[in-house]
């Protein structure tokens, strides 16, 4: 029976740490998309996918 409790609190361990791991990934994942969209190269462009900004030609 003591094998069985040792054996279920390790197992338990592990599917934590692989929790806390899928969390802080998913977290990391979740701020950097969150970055990139609100980035300025996506808002420019969603804008002008709006039409309602006018923009001075880029200089060449």
């Amino acid at each position: 029976m003591a094998d069985l409790e040792k054996d279920a609190f390790k197992r338990d361990g592990r599917f934590l740490w692989r929790l806390v791991l899928v969390l802080v990934v998913g977290t990391l994942a979740g701020v950097w998309m969150f970055a990139e969209l609100t980035g300025e190269r996506v808002a420019g462009c969603a804008a002008n996918a709006f039409g309602g900004v006018t923009t001075a030609p880029a200089s060449e």
